[in-house]
């Protein structure tokens, strides 16, 4: 076997050293700078660590403004005329809602790779605009779906309101020294603080059954509202799965 070929222990003058030149990265790998936009050219002349989540957060979310533009609009077809005007405002205020939640995703993603404070602080947006899909989601079902009592409707929002509380405190506070000390469990308190007024909307689905029937609750879209839920929890999972099983890990 030629000795270039040959399996051999690296010696400390093999190491690098503080000194040695730098490893060169390719460029498609490189992180983003601190200061990169959304009309930044590096961000679309280059592949970077995340591309591939900017793209799959930002082009829905310019699908969902177009959506809620056309709707909104009185001459284009879309703008569903035989909506009442109530309701023609929650569904805008839901759109509106998904739309925010993945542009703020596209601006984590944007400084994902930055340093550690600045990265934090765009994940603080981003949780923040899950908490608010989470509300607008859960209150548009209760307009549609209890559309006649008003007053089960309010029972069901401060539900919502007060269990909100719950994600609020473990997402936007920042992280102290003790709970970066013990980010597994900081991870598993954050996940289930997000799935807990998620699997809430259980209780008004259920309720909403037992008054009209299968099939009211169908004609008003809960299948889509559960799909949507399935779709949450598979995203929990996964991030379940990346972060809190590797921060798990890394304390172990």
């Amino acid at each position: 076997m030629p000795s270039a070929l040959r399996p051999r222990l690296h010696i400390h003058t093999s190491i690098p050293t503080p000194s040695s030149p730098p490893i060169p990265i390719p460029t498609h790998l490189r992180p983003l700078h601190s200061n990169t936009t959304l009309i930044s050219p590096q961000l679309w002349t280059t592949l970077h660590p995340s591309t591939l989540s900017i793209y799959t957060h930002l082009l829905p979310a310019l699908l969902l403004l177009t959506l809620t533009i056309s709707i909104s609009i009185p001459t284009t077809p879309y703008n569903l005329p035989s909506l009442p005007i109530p309701a023609r405002t929650i569904l805008l205020f839901n759109l509106l809602a998904a739309t925010t939640t993945l542009l703020l995703s596209t601006t984590y993603h944007l400084h994902q790779h930055t340093p550690p404070p600045t990265a934090e602080k765009f994940l603080r947006y981003d949780y923040s605009g899950i908490i608010f899909l989470l509300v607008a989601n859960y209150t548009t079902g209760l307009y549609f779906g209890f559309y006649t009592q008003w007053e089960l409707t309010w029972r069901y929002a401060l539900l919502i309101l007060i269990l909100t509380l719950f994600p609020l405190t473990t997402h936007l506070v920042p992280k102290s020294q003790s709970q970066s000390q013990c980010s597994h469990h900081a991870t598993t308190l954050r996940i289930t603080s997000l799935v807990l007024p998620a699997l809430t909307a259980l209780i008004p689905i259920l309720h909403a059954y037992r008054l009209y029937g299968k099939t009211y609750l169908w004609d008003v879209g809960v299948g889509w509202y559960l799909l949507e839920g399935v779709m949450f929890l598979l995203g929990m999972g996964v991030y379940l799965l990346i972060l809190g099983l590797g921060h798990g890990d890394e304390d172990s």
